[in-house]
């Protein structure tokens, strides 16, 4: 994409003819994923992980009850305790608590442009921060009630922080007290954040020992180390003596399968399709450049550039083995996310690919490039923007609305239901659903928890309390088909057989390529007999039990949908009656065609 006589320019530093525009057609479009993160703070409902969060920060509970709930969670607890600030001065609504991530992901980006501007040019900097800026990890973190944007803040200013650090050690005679003690103090605010960046944190300590020449200052840096490591080793101390926790039964697992998806989730969150193609033809470009340069005799490195690369590969693929290490070790603990706490020096890796590869807007063909790049990183932009205006999120308020408005349950406790996706990890999960995940909405009610086997058997014999049509509530872990298997469940208990189960569904939307697309995730059950299916828009199912000759162990259901109000299509199913009592709950046309495999 340039040829050798375009890259004469130092990184950091404009070539004598290269104009400054590309610069700013990346920096618009970074600028405009900033000015949306504030946007419909408050259209998504939140999601379970949220739902902890702010079970984490409640005000009603003591700082002693608050350190032992924080205890509860595998994260050290800076963020919590910022976040616990922060709300007591803004609140604790869900726009609220989500503008901190906001302005934390907002700040990062700022934080990294500062700190990588003697490294890297301003084209290649703008670059990195679009490319971060359009990735589906920014944007969702953007917005989500976790730690991840205030990851990505901390580890962009450690990184800035370990970049001027090297920088006074060239430049200055004396010992860089100050900055020395910035970046410790960094360095142990990622690590009480976070226990990756931890392994991050050691992995950044462990390049500047390494090759800074200063004696004092390694040793320095060796205290800090161990300070920081012994910081974090009596968090873990209190967090093991403070909780039982079998990790068994957490969704992590530890075999080579697993890692190999999160490391290809990690690569596909924190780089959008299209901007992996933009990176893929700067790989190409700059293989091709290094193959010229062999063929032309060698060319003079650029030593801070590549030394700041060197920092963020050592970290990122330190950090990931030492993550893998504990994973088989230890604990499993690996995930995509995990990976994404280095995103920061990720960035750096891909202003420095820009430097090397991209293309000088001097020259018409460079211009033509620049400019392509910019229409693909605006298109994920553009496609990324409807999504502050949608329910991003699991749909909690909005089924819990539903449930709400079922007036003649005003008495009733309405029964949610566990999936078999976060029950069972400790003994006061059921606690935690039914007063701060499925009560969080609904205040004003007690809810009742059951896993799928203990709601059927509630409904073996009797009708709905007080002719309540409610019968379930579930949000997370169902999917459309496995609720259809638990209404067909329900429609066979006494309590349901004359009249059938109606499902309200309840979508979230996830980005597909460069659109938005429905994903069905909340579901209330009602009895069908208690209402009139055609005259809502609500998008519904409904499953009714029908009375005719079936196979031995079957039976027969009717199955009709409506979307917007309007029948889409209606469906009958045989299913064997052992599908619906399983646990954990099968796909219901699975079943149905075991059936109908079996009968041919």
């Amino acid at each position: 994409m340039q040829s050798p006589a375009e890259s004469a320019a130092a990184p950091g530093q404009e070539g004598p003819d290269d104009p400054r525009w590309p610069a700013m057609l990346y920096g618009l479009i970074a600028l405009a994923a900033v000015a949306f993160a504030f946007v419909g703070l408050s259209t998504s409902s939140y999601w379970i992980d949220e739902l902890f969060t702010a079970y984490l920060i409640d005000p009603g509970a003591d700082l002693a009850q608050r350190m032992q709930r924080i205890l509860r969670d595998v994260h050290p607890p800076l963020y919590y305790l910022a976040l616990h600030g922060w709300a007591d001065v803004f609140g604790r609504s869900e726009a609220a608590l989500r503008a901190f991530s906001a302005l934390c992901a907002s700040t990062a980006l700022l934080v990294f442009a500062a700190g990588m501007r003697r490294v890297a040019r301003p084209a290649a900097i703008a670059f990195a921060c679009a490319v971060a800026a359009t990735s589906t990890f920014w944007f969702e973190q953007a917005q989500n009630a976790r730690n991840y944007t205030w990851l990505m803040l901390l580890t962009s200013a450690l990184l800035a922080a370990a970049l001027q650090l090297r920088r006074r050690v060239r430049e200055a005679a004396g010992f860089p007290f100050a900055t020395w003690l910035l970046l410790s103090l960094l360095g142990a605010a990622a690590s009480l954040s976070h226990s990756y960046l931890l392994l991050g944190t050691g992995m950044l300590l462990l390049y500047l020992i390494a090759t800074l020449p200063d004696l004092r200052l390694r040793a320095a840096l060796a205290l800090s180390g161990a300070a920081i490591l012994g910081a974090y080793l009596v968090f873990a101390w209190f967090q093991l003596h403070a909780m039982e926790r079998d990790f068994s039964a957490d969704w992590f697992r530890s075999d080579l399968r697993f890692i190999g998806q999160h490391l290809l989730r990690a690569l596909g969150a924190g780089l959008s399709h299209p901007a992996a193609v933009v990176v893929a033809a700067l790989l190409v470009a700059l293989a091709w450049r290094r193959a010229r340069r062999s063929a032309d005799g060698p060319r003079r490195a650029a030593d801070d550039a590549d030394w700041a690369a060197g920092l963020a590969a050592f970290v990122i693929v330190g950090g990931i083995a030492g993550g893998v290490a504990v994973t088989q070790l230890f604990a499993p603990s690996f995930s995509f996310r995990n990976v994404l706490t280095f995103a920061p020096f990720g960035w750096l890796l891909l202003a420095r690919l820009y430097d090397a590869a991209g293309p000088r807007a001097s020259t018409r063909r460079g211009a033509v490039a620049a400019v392509l790049i910019a229409l693909v990183l605006a298109a994920q932009q553009i496609a990324l923007a409807p999504g502050r205006f949608l329910q991003r999120n699991e749909p909690w308020r909005a089924s819990a609305g539903d449930v709400l408005a079922q007036t003649s349950c005003s008495g009733a406790i309405p029964a949610v239901v566990m999936a078999e996706a976060y029950s069972g990890q400790e003994a006061d999960l059921r606690m935690l659903a039914e007063r701060h995940y499925h009560g969080y909405y609904v205040p004003q009610r007690r809810v009742e928890a059951f896993t799928p086997a203990e709601l059927l058997r509630r409904y073996e014999t009797g009708d709905a309390a007080g002719g309540c049509p409610l019968l379930a509530w579930g949000v997370r872990g169902l999917g459309e088909q496995r609720a259809v298997t638990l209404a067909m469940a329900l429609a066979n208990r006494p309590v349901a057989r004359a009249h059938g189960v109606a499902v309200h569904e309840f979508p979230q939307y996830l980005l597909r390529g460069l659109s938005w697309r429905k994903r069905l995730e909340g579901f209330v059950f009602v009895l069908a007999g208690k209402e009139t299916l055609e005259s809502s828009t609500q998008d519904r199912i409904a499953v009714t039990r029908v009375d005719e000759p079936s196979p031995p162990d079957t039976a027969t259901f009717l199955i009709r949908t409506w979307h917007d109000g309007k029948p889409m299509r209606e469906e009958r199913a045989v299913v064997p009656l052992a599908a619906l009592n399983s646990a954990p709950l099968r796909d219901w046309r699975q079943a149905a065609a075991a059936v109908d495999g079996s009968a041919r």
